[in-house]
């Protein structure tokens, strides 16, 4: 197809194919300005390629029988208002060369060419060129058509014929409506509502976004024949495959993507969909498209190099695949890494195999150049980065793979900050031991300062919280006290927190659940502390756009879209009011920066006094925390320790320091049997509830608290092994078989996760995601209730968040109606109990923190309890 399109120009000067250089700054296809113009947005995209809207071309005719001649070209893009085509461009240049010369050019047989290839006429300059580029016109062979002035091919002609016999039978208001061209107006309103959509995608609102670009091609296809309304259907089909790859709908990419006009001139198009097909377990297909997407790529500039590695890398994905012997995947990989031994996600897919072969320890080095690649790559590609990093963590869980790494990496790399950032790695991907093992290889090197010393034991001892190795985190943040007895914040010394703790030797011993223990300085009251009741957790802007204005939004754009034509002035105006209040929005909703006088080493030393005392709380060591609380309170007085790196000690500090104001003495009645205890297994809404007493049936039971820091239902999921899954795992083991348990999640679902999705297009709507993370969560506890033999009670979503009360009043109802469909699970009934104002707001009766409920809360659970617990059940 190429080789006849060459073909069919007349004559091409020989020294275009012998040095292009002298012809233009950069010649690349088509193809390669479609899909930069698809990824940036067009109006970023001209506003980056062409300063000031202008875009500047060298236009040539050169024949050996008519005079040469050239002129330039200087085309001013407006976006907004009909931007001018290759059509235009050939008829300028036409009148310009039959103006000056008595010999003019055939109209019929004239085409542009960017020196290889004859350029569609109804593309826009700004994408079909670049700026400052040499672009010629040719005469094609053949003969004049007799009285066509006219430059649109047979195809063209043969539509509009049709659309014109087609408009004769309907009325004048229905022939407004035709395909002819797109009205100016509606032009100006895509356009905008195009550029709206790619800032809403590039700011991660991808629902919004997606409806964007639904209702933008949707109207874009009634005008087909127009330029501008062909390119913003496949641009905005595109975008919406994109989003759905991103989520992983891949049936859904799939079916937007056949719907292109021009899917088999479209790179993106291809590529987008040919990654569909792969995840879609359709290898075959998906090989077609990538080398139809490759041989869309024909000349050597940079971007297409690395487009058509991109490819191979993707074929050999599928080769692999479908057949893991055949030796054609890892030729090609091969091949790419032979051209380019930094290409990412090759020599991922290249490890990978490695890792499958048995080869673990030989892959090592080039997974670890990845990582440091990613590290310091400004743009990074988080596919590579994110499948890099899987990929690590998937060798450190192998046998001896720790030490193997430490073999195979220099000395200079064995530094506190390089092993810090592996240990996270394998953190975040749920591969504990070996994060813990080079945590601690970390904390033993010699070159450790006591900056990198603070922030490792900081991290050494969360881990250890998440394997429920309290007594271990303990110990080692003692060892490190002792270490720098000296070092302290304003008053406050690491010796004075010593005089508290350093005599205790088992924080689990019931001594100290009971404060009746010799170790430590004896229970007193806690008292009132700074900024008691406030909440200490941001709230993501995304729970404070209501999904009510989401809809809003969608239907603004189709009244904008559907009513054009009425009362233009007044709605450009509209339109630009409210630009000017987004602005305002934007300037005045900047991320708070943190006021803090305390320096990095400052927060680490802190972070760790408030990390001891949420782990000796959850340990049941809560006879020296009143002391260590009156010890360092004040140190928080006039800092912003929310929005430091801290943040999230610093709100359990907050959480159990305030839940300890509530107690008049600890449990001196606790028993260490366990059948006469519930185990709470919560988030941080765990914190509350913990160690009271409860009486079901006449019989007293005492709550063992469970914290899973961080755990959402989303994360209960087959599969998941982020880090809070781990620690979840772990918490179920530490419960006896046929335990009563209470399970208390789902707060974080409604106040991050699912309105997250939501924004990303993952779901169709907040119901949508309710239901799915409900029935994740649902499934889960039907499993442990069979496999454990737990008796299991749900506890109700906590309301106290004024923003997200809406989401979990929802989100409630279905947890309700999913439990009582069980036959293994308890419902416990009290949401109701816990609001106010007819169900309008948060009982301020059972108030702790902004963000949690009080351990005055206790009665209503308990008679919830009571009215469903059968002690013979």
């Amino acid at each position: 197809a190429q080789k006849t399109l060459v073909a069919s120009i007349r004559s091409v000067p020989d020294y275009i194919w012998r040095d292009r250089s002298c012809l233009c700054l950069w010649l690349v296809t088509l193809e390669d300005h479609r899909q930069m113009s698809a990824s940036m947005g067009f109006g970023a995209f001209v506003a980056n390629e062409f300063p000031g809207g202008k875009i500047k071309l060298y236009v040539h005719y050169i024949d050996d029988v008519t005079p040469k001649f050239s002129f330039t070209l200087i085309h001013v893009t407006d976006i907004t208002h009909s931007p001018r085509t290759v059509e235009d461009l050939r008829k300028d240049f036409l009148a310009a060369y039959n103006d000056r010369f008595s010999i003019g050019l055939s109209n019929t047989r004239s085409v542009i060419s960017d020196g290889k290839y004859i350029v569609d006429n109804r593309r826009l300059l700004p994408v079909a060129f670049q700026n400052l580029q040499d672009v010629f016109l040719y005469q094609q062979e053949g003969e004049d058509a007799p009285e066509d002035k006219s430059s649109d091919s047979a195809a063209q002609a043969s539509n509009r014929k049709a659309e014109k016999a087609d408009s004769a039978s309907k009325s004048h208001d229905e022939r407004l409506q035709s395909p002819k061209g797109m009205p100016n107006d509606l032009r100006s309103i895509l356009v905008t509502k195009y550029q709206e959509a790619m800032k809403l995608q590039s700011a991660g609102l991808l629902r919004n976004a997606f409806n964007q670009f639904q209702d933008i091609a949707k109207v874009a296809s009634s005008y087909h024949t127009d330029p501008l309304g062909s390119q913003l259907h496949d641009l905005c089909q595109e975008s919406m495959a994109a989003i759905n790859v991103h989520n992983k709908k891949f049936q859904e990419a799939r079916a937007g993507l056949m719907a292109l006009h021009a899917l088999d001139r479209s790179l993106r198009g291809l590529f987008l969909l040919g990654r569909s097909e792969f995840h879609l377990k359709e290898y075959e297909s998906a090989i077609r498209r990538f080398s139809l997407a490759k041989s869309l790529i024909t000349s050597a500039s940079k971007v297409n190099l690395q487009n058509r590695r991109d490819i191979d890398v993707w074929i050999a994905r599928c080769t692999y695949a479908s057949d893991p012997t055949d030796s054609r995947a890892l030729k090609m990989y091969e091949r790419v890494l032979s051209e380019d031994d930094h290409h990412g996600m090759a020599v991922v897919q290249y490890a990978a195999v490695g890792v499958e072969r048995g080869r673990a320890r030989d892959v090592i080095p080039h997974v670890l150049r990845n990582l440091i690649l990613c590290s310091k790559a400004q743009n990074v590609d988080r596919e590579v980065l994110d499948s890099t990093k899987k990929l690590f963590a998937r060798i450190m869980a192998l046998p001896n793979m720790v030490d193997s790494l430490m073999e195979q990496i220099s000395d200079a790399a064995q530094s506190p900050p390089a092993l810090g950032y592996l240990a996270s790695v394998c953190k975040e991907n749920g591969v504990l031991r070996a994060c813990r093992d080079l945590l601690l290889r970390a904390l033993n090197l010699s070159s450790v300062q006591e900056g990198s010393l603070l922030n490792l034991t900081l991290g050494y001892m969360h881990v250890l919280e998440l394997t429920l190795d309290f007594q271990k985190a303990f110990d080692f943040f003692i060892k490190v006290l002792h270490q720098i007895p000296s070092m302290r914040i304003k008053d406050v010394s690491n010796k004075d927190i010593l005089d508290i703790l350093g005599a205790i030797t088992n924080i689990t011993h019931s001594d100290l659940l009971r404060g009746v223990s010799s170790e430590c300085p004896k229970w007193e009251s806690v008292g009132r502390l700074i900024d008691e009741g406030e909440c200490q957790v941001s709230i993501p802007p995304l729970v404070q756009v209501t999904l009510r204005e989401v809809e809003e939004q969608k239907s603004r754009i189709r009244e904008e879209i559907g009513s054009f034509a009425k009362d233009k002035g007044a709605d450009n105006e509209r339109r630009q009011e409210k630009k000017e209040e987004e602005d305002d929005d934007k300037e005045s909703g900047n991320e708070k920066k943190s006021s803090t006088s305390y320096s990095p080493i400052d927060l680490d030393l802190l972070g760790m006094w408030f990390a001891i005392i949420k782990i000796l709380y959850t340990a049941g060591c809560v006879q020296p925390l009143p002391k260590l609380i009156h010890l360092i309170d004040h140190l928080r007085k006039g800092e912003d320790l929310h929005l430091t790196s801290i943040r999230n000690e610093h709100a359990y500090y907050c959480t159990v320091s305030q839940v300890l104001a509530h107690w008049a003495s600890p449990p001196k009645d606790w028993k260490d049997g366990s059948s006469d205890k519930i185990f709470f297994v919560g988030d941080s809404h765990s914190v509350a509830p913990g160690y009271q007493a409860i009486i079901l049936h006449e019989k007293r039971y005492c709550l063992v608290p469970k914290l899973v820091t961080g755990l959402k239902c989303w994360h209960m999921r087959p599969g998941c092994n982020f880090f809070p899954r781990i620690n979840f795992e772990n918490a179920i083991k530490s419960i006896p078989d046929g335990s009563l348990v209470i399970f208390s999640f789902g707060e974080i679902d409604c106040r991050e996760g699912i309105l997250t999705a939501v924004a990303q297009n993952k779901y169709q709507d907040l119901e949508q995601g309710i239901r799915k993370s409900v029935s994740i969560y649902v499934k889960k506890l039907e499993e442990l209730a069979i496999t454990r033999h737990f008796r299991i009670f749900v506890h109700p979503i906590v309301p106290v968040l004024d923003p997200t009360r809406s989401t979990v009043r929802k989100f409630t109802a279905s947890l309700k109606l999913a439990v009582d469909e069980s036959k293994r699970l308890v419902y416990l009934d009290f949401f109701d109990d816990l609001l106010a104002d007819n169900g309008e707001s948060f009982n301020r009766n059972f108030a702790l923190d902004g963000t949690h409920m009080s351990p005055l809360y206790i009665p209503l659970l308990q008679s919830a309890m009571e009215n469903v617990y059968l002690p013979s059940s």
